[in-house]
């Protein structure tokens, strides 16, 4: 039970490896999960399963894919659109859900482990003692047990919707869905902190002040990977922080091929095409920075650090 545990956490997390262009559809599931999520939740977003399952990089993964579609019945596509949401309230204490409704609550039934009820509902554990999963209004949720109770607890009362701050999450949603997309919206003990920090933060000061939120997707397209990025603050804000870090872009203009070159010459003009793909632009209230990577860079980058940690491991060896 607990390979299965792991093996639908490394779905979601996995699912950030990839985007698309579409926008809209990670606001509109989050409006519709938005009963079942937490009032008080710091990230949401939505993860497109059968949009990852067509990627090359998901086809290579083809053994753990079966076993995963063995184990469970199913077939991975099935996860079908899955909605998570997570809390971030320092170190110890973060927790995460995630939630679907291509999975059967039967499946679960029959693989879970033993079960106990919490406000009328039944959570199957999973492998451990602290992964567990439910049906709730509609969808079978995953997590750990304190997430998966704030799910009940949410769809019996206060949650994202009737706080009305899902409608923040759209907003930033809105900027950046695709095929994965997630958004940070600080809650008051969070803006606090930050408001702090700006003190620091030089000339992003009035950015990081006035700071609302943050959306966050990776796309996949033409053997591009696509980073897209949408802050919130204010227009005169965000206007000063775009060219801040166009200026930046400038100025280091000039050491990009010393750098490039280090990863070989196919890679250095993927680094290349890479950095001149960097933007950054004021939209509104909105800070938006989009960069464009080939598919062999990033390749070169995992390749080269792979050979580094090998080398090192060698070292400490011998």
């Amino acid at each position: 039970m607990k390979k299965i545990a792991v093996l639908l956490v490394l779905a979601a997390l996995l699912l950030g490896a990839c985007g698309s262009k579409s926008s809209g559809d990670s606001a509109a599931a989050v409006n519709l999960a938005g009963s079942i999520i937490p009032e008080g939740a710091s990230i949401v977003g939505t993860a497109d399963v059968p949009g990852l399952l067509k990627l090359d990089f998901a086809k290579k993964m083809s053994k753990e894919t079966a076993e995963f579609e063995k184990q469970l019945g199913i077939k991975a596509q099935d996860l079908g659109v899955m909605t998570f949401w997570a809390t971030v309230a320092g170190k110890n204490n973060t927790d995460a859900a995630f939630f679907t409704k291509g999975i059967p609550i039967s499946v679960i039934e029959k693989l879970g482990g033993k079960n106990e009820t919490y406000q009328g509902i039944k959570l199957y554990t999973l492998g451990d003692q602290d992964s567990v999963a439910a049906e709730i209004a509609g969808y079978v949720v995953f997590g750990t047990v304190k997430a998966v109770k704030a799910s009940a607890d949410a769809s019996k009362g206060k949650n994202l919707a009737s706080s009305g701050r899902d409608k923040e999450f759209s907003s930033l949603l809105g900027k950046t869905s695709g095929l994965v997309a997630f958004a940070f919206v600080p809650d008051a003990t969070m803006k606090k902190d930050i408001d702090s920090s700006s003190k620091g933060a030089g000339q992003m000061a009035d950015f990081v002040k006035n700071f609302k939120g943050l959306a966050f997707g990776l796309g996949y397209a033409s053997k591009n990977f696509e980073v897209r990025a949408a802050a919130a603050s204010t227009g005169d804000a965000a206007k000063k922080a775009a060219d801040y870090i166009s200026q930046m872009k400038e100025g280091f203009k000039g050491q990009i091929d010393m750098y490039s070159m280090m990863l070989g010459k196919e890679a250095a003009g993927a680094a290349k095409k890479a950095f001149d793909s960097f933007k950054a632009k004021a939209s509104g209230d909105f800070l938006n920075l989009d960069i464009d990577v080939p598919e062999i860079l990033v390749d070169a980058i995992v390749s080269k650090f792979a050979g580094m940690f090998a080398g090192m491991a060698g070292s400490m060896v011998e």
